[in-house]
């Protein structure tokens, strides 16, 4: 088989020529560069070209007109046939067809639009989108005790900062500013609320269960230098669990992450994040931590580099450098060879960098004990489900190992005998009722780790173990209420609103073809914030509704949210055959929310039918967004069907 034997990124086959085929010139250019054979099928077999002379005069002379670059177009035979082969080197400008610009994604030619489009057209002019110039912003947006703590923390690498009085003159020695005018950098960096100007700036935290169970949820917000401090402290005290150790007479803690690796992965997600759009994630779950960062790796660089020593390509070379000048960065490129350090240190797995959904995922475990490791020390399932219970609750004793593993005492003893053996568990108490097995923490490198019950832990200290050990059996969904206000809804907006609007409006857009001048509308009462739509991308049209919304300045104690679908009248058999009208109501009261969705009815009532009915704080889970969706794109399908048989149109 042939180099050239099947499409992809860089090739395409085409039996004749197009001038449709212009846009997958087009991309070829702006992406990597690629090839179009004409005179080949889809699976690379060759059918051969007619009038080829004339297709080698004509197709150089339309991509230069229309595109603007001169291609490699040569003639060969192959098979006996002859085939027209077209090379396109990859440009540095950025290339249209028809003003409207394109690149490949895999074996297609994809048209770019908003946020893709700027990055692209900013990327292509040599310009970062930190450095464009905010043209709304003023100096009275910028927050000067952020301002005066970059001086005092900068002043050993920035000596100038320290000194100087002037806010212009150190934002225009930072190049954050260009004839007094701030650069979106400026705002990030020091701006008291960037949030005003780039909605999606900032960094939402949610302790999971499972990944559709979330039991708590913070955002960070204020701007970048602020983010940092805020994000290590809430992470420290909310959500991840400290080992106490005591050394002479002072009483330390460990993280379950170590400090160092912690902080320098939140300073990497916000230097090297992508602002265009989409927020820093942190999820965490009982044996992991991930940050998700949305912007792949930039050029040159690949996961396998990030695990050694590499040259620092930044996306954000501003926000980079203030946050070098700040001390928050040590050494250009050393960042994750530091987090791969100190984990070794502190005896837990290395960091798993991969890419996810166009970002960089970044996941640390917080120790070795999870299932997979305990399956290597070839323990049964019984014991991993009794470690794993030790996790959670804090300790296991022998009556709960009998009922979580549906055994026998004498069994539960020979493997709780065999865990302490292992030194996986640690036995507290000699015999009877008040004996437990709490999990050995200490052996996964935290030095000097101390557990409870441990020589020198005060009667406190266990009270307060014995505490927290309890709490955490309870299920935090079953006591926690939220009342409904418009931070509320911004919540259920990130936790699955948006995903399931963004879902009903794909599926709503898929029957426009049927229609004369369709037109959706979106609608929360109370707030003014509405969107009308026909084909728009769904993710733009919700987070449109969601900046209205955020332009409200009042408190909104209950709201409904409308999609009202309007498809006007159907196309074949004359302007005025039938039309269709539905849609979706979601009713947001005191502590819960209900959501209804219009049925089909044959004599066209349009009747709601109540779908699910749940507390504030109970998200939708993606099999309830999934199976709305199925019933709105049943429900139109039916009285599409319906009709067009009414009305004799098959």
């Amino acid at each position: 088989m042939s180099l050239q034997s099947k499409e992809g990124q860089n090739i395409e086959f085409k039996e004749s020529w197009r001038d449709e085929y212009l846009k997958t010139i087009c991309a070829f250019a702006n992406t990597n560069g690629g090839t179009i054979f004409i005179g080949k099928d889809d699976s690379g077999n060759v059918t051969g070209v007619k009038s080829s002379n004339k297709l080698l005069e004509d197709i150089p002379n339309q991509i230069k007109n229309t595109c603007g670059i001169i291609p490699a177009v040569t003639l060969k035979k192959e098979k006996g046939k002859e085939i027209i082969i077209i090379k396109i080197k990859i440009s540095h400008q950025a290339i249209s067809y028809k003003s409207k610009f394109y690149k490949r994604s895999g074996s297609t030619t994809q048209e770019l639009n908003g946020v893709e489009l700027q990055n692209f057209l900013l990327e292509r002019s040599n310009t970062n989108w930190e450095s464009v110039v905010e043209q709304n912003a003023t100096l009275n947006d910028i927050d000067l005790n952020s301002v005066e703590d970059f001086k005092k923390a900068s002043s050993k690498r920035f000596e100038f900062a320290s000194v100087e009085k002037s806010t212009w003159a150190l934002l225009e020695k930072l190049h954050l500013s260009k004839n007094r005018k701030l650069t979106r950098a400026a705002i990030l960096l020091f701006g008291k609320s960037p949030q005003d100007f780039y909605p999606d700036s900032y960094i939402k935290i949610g302790r999971f269960k499972n990944e559709a169970e979330m039991n708590a949820m913070d955002e960070i917000r204020g701007n970048l230098l602020t983010q940092v401090v805020s994000t290590y402290e809430i992470l420290r005290k909310k959500y991840l669990f400290s080992e106490v150790r005591i050394e002479s007479l002072n009483r330390e803690e460990d993280l379950e992450i170590p400090v160092v690796a912690l902080r320098e992965a939140i300073v990497n997600a916000i230097v090297h994040r992508d602002y265009s759009n989409s927020i820093t994630q942190i999820k965490v779950y009982r044996d992991s931590v991930s940050i998700w960062n949305n912007g792949e790796l930039t050029n040159r660089l690949t996961i396998e580099k990030l695990r050694m020593k590499h040259v620092s390509i930044r996306r954000n070379p501003l926000i980079a450098d203030v946050f070098f000048k700040a001390g928050y960065i040590e050494q250009w490129g050393h960042g994750t060879i530091k987090m791969i350090q100190e984990c070794k240190k502190a005896g837990i797995p290395d960091p798993i960098f991969s890419l996810e959904s166009t970002g960089l995922q970044l996941v640390f475990l917080k120790e070795i004990f999870n299932e997979d490791y305990l399956k290597k020390l070839s323990l049964n399932e019984r014991q991993i489900k009794a470690v794993l219970h030790a996790k959670d609750y804090g300790k296991i004793n022998n009556s709960e190992y009998q009922e979580i593993n549906k055994t026998s005492k004498r069994t539960a003893s020979s493997d709780l005998q065999l865990l302490t053996k292992k030194g996986i568990l640690i036995k507290q108490g000699a015999t009877g009722k008040g004996t437990q097995y709490i999990l050995q923490r200490g052996s996964i490198g935290a030095k000097g780790a101390v557990k409870i019950g441990d020589a020198g832990i005060s009667e406190l200290d266990k009270r307060i173990s014995a505490l927290n050990a309890e709490l955490s059996k309870i299920n935090p969904h079953d006591e926690v209420r939220w009342e409904f206000n418009k931070d509320v809804l911004n919540k259920i907006f990130d936790l699955w609103l948006s995903e399931l609007l963004v879902k009903l409006i794909s599926v709503a857009e898929r029957f426009n073809v049927f229609f004369h001048s369709p037109n959706h509308h979106l609608f929360i009462s109370n707030a003014n914030a509405q969107k009308s739509f026909t084909i728009e991308t769904p993710l733009d049209i919700v987070d449109s509704l969601k900046i209205e919304l955020n332009k409200y300045t009042h408190q909104i104690y209950e709201t409904n949210l409308s999609l009202s679908l309007n498809y006007g009248s159907f196309k074949k058999g004359g302007l005025k055959t039938f039309g269709c009208n539905y849609g979706m109501e979601i009713k947001f009261e005191k502590i819960k929310y209900s959501i209804l969705l219009d049925e089909f009815a044959e004599n066209e009532k349009r009747n709601r039918i109540l779908q699910y009915e749940n507390l504030l704080h109970k998200p939708l889970r993606k099999i309830e967004i999934n199976r709305l969706s199925d019933v709105l794109g049943k429900t139109i399908l039916d009285h599409i069907e319906f009709y067009t048989k009414k009305h004799g149109l098959r």
